[in-house]
């Protein structure tokens, strides 16, 4: 039963991660600033359903709450007191895929580090208690 429960876990994780990245690239390629701020708010979506996986249901409500219900709902604001504006000229597509990749790619010893089992060999000691 545990093998079906981390299975199934660790495909809600991918899911999730998913949505996430893909939220995150939809950020930084919209071509209008309300799709980058409807994709900012599936991101920090995506995010709160992470801490609801990590139990952490209290962090997961202060996300919907202050970033989506709050943060995300005033750059919405903002952008339509200020209104349309013309667009500048932005850099084509594949340069911006290619910062991206280059940003990608230096977050990737935080990645390997993460998911090397390092955290689980760390043991923490609660003071006042002994070890045995």
């Amino acid at each position: 039963m545990r093998i079906v429960f981390d299975t199934y876990r660790s495909s809600l994780f991918a899911a999730i991660e998913l949505g996430v990245i893909l939220g995150s690239i939809g950020v930084i390629v919209s071509p209008s600033m309300i799709y980058a701020a409807l994709s900012l708010g599936v991101t920090l979506f995506s995010i709160a359903f992470l801490y609801l996986l990590f139990n952490a249901d209290l962090l997961a409500a202060v996300q919907v709450l202050v970033y989506i219900g709050a943060i995300n709902v005033l750059i919405v604001f903002a952008i339509m007191l200020v209104g349309p504006t013309p667009l500048p000229p932005s850099r084509p597509l594949a340069y911006r895929l290619l910062c991206f990749g280059v940003v990608s790619g230096l977050c990737l010893p935080l990645v390997f580090a993460s998911t090397e089992g390092l955290w689980n060999r760390t043991k923490l000691e609660i003071p006042g208690k002994r070890a045995g």
